[in-house]
């Protein structure tokens, strides 16, 4: 099945074998890239540098896995999203949008204030966090101004959250 990831077209088999087994077979050299979370080879086909993410699948009497390959690293960076995009998709759901810079630090601020908070209750895991303190986290964690946050690309964050 082919779908797109971010607007990038990736190509989805479940094989029955290991995919380096079948570059090996017809001679095609690859490397496997430095990742500890993720399994992905880059290789030279048909003279178009690609890129093959591989996760091993449940099979019940036979190995299996799920290649997905694409010819470009996902702007996001994460793998991992390409299988979960390809889930989606496979399901009849839009594909995923690649989130702005602002809503990724946005939301890792406000995780850090949720670990300093330690919520006890449900209540208080889904309380809105403080805005000072999410101000405090952006500024130490990762340098950036609220200032700096609001006059950034924010197509995915409402104007509530970034409301003072």
């Amino acid at each position: 099945m082919r779908f797109k990831h971010y607007g990038i077209e990736v190509s989805h088999q479940l094989i029955g074998r290991k995919f380096e087994d079948c570059l090996k077979e017809k001679g095609i050299r690859y490397i496997e890239l430095p990742l500890l979370e993720d399994k992905v080879l880059r290789y030279e086909y048909e003279g178009k540098r690609r890129y093959a993410y591989i996760v091993p699948a449940n099979g019940r009497e036979e190995y299996l896995e799920n290649v997905y390959i694409t010819t470009e690293i996902p702007e996001d960076l994460s793998w991992s999203n390409i299988e979960l995009d390809y889930r989606i998709q496979k399901e009849k759901e839009s594909p995923m949008l690649l989130p702005s810079r602002a809503r990724v630090l946005y939301d890792a601020a406000k995780e850090l204030v949720r670990k300093e908070q330690k919520p006890t209750s449900l209540m208080e895991l889904i309380a809105p966090v403080d805005k000072k303190e999410l101000k405090l986290a952006l500024l130490n964690a990762y340098g950036v101004s609220w200032e700096e946050l609001k006059e950034m690309d924010h197509y995915d964050l409402d104007d509530s959250e970034l409301d003072e």
